[in-house]
């Protein structure tokens, strides 16, 4: 197999995989990645094998197809889900909380357990798997 370097990266899903730069083996980032601190771009990770980095890829991606949370479309009975695809059962959207207005009951199969969340469906202040999106 070729070294892969920046210069000369695997291609896949528009992304590029080189040898990694830190404690990592291989680093990926997308070809469109916006790096700003304020982006919450995904589009970039790392991984110790080729074939992990394009599991996430395409973990990356698949999310890519959730639809952002619209509070007004939950309030009117849409489906909604995590990042991770759990459902979601609202309990009220005017909780006596300026941050956390949403409660929400999350499913994981079996049993449920409540979340809090804030009035565009951030479970807290960076990305989380337990973050609310419309159903696709």
């Amino acid at each position: 197999m070729k070294t892969l370097t920046r210069d000369n990266p695997l291609e896949y899903r528009g992304y590029l995989i080189f040898q990694g730069s830190n404690h990592l083996k291989y680093d990926f980032i997308h070809k469109e990645y916006d790096g700003a601190d304020d982006a919450f771009d995904p589009r970039c990770g790392g991984a110790n094998t080729i074939e992990d980095c394009i599991a996430y890829i395409d973990e990356i991606e698949e999310e890519e197809d959730l639809k952002p949370f619209d509070i007004e479309k939950a309030k009117a009975g849409h489906p909604v889900v995590t990042r991770e695809g759990q459902s979601v059962r609202t309990i009220c959207f005017d909780m006596k909380n300026t941050n956390y207005p949403i409660v929400a009951l999350i499913s994981d199969g079996e049993t449920e357990y409540p979340l809090t969340f804030t009035s565009d469906g951030k479970f807290d202040g960076s990305t989380s798997p337990n973050d609310l999106f419309m159903e696709p």
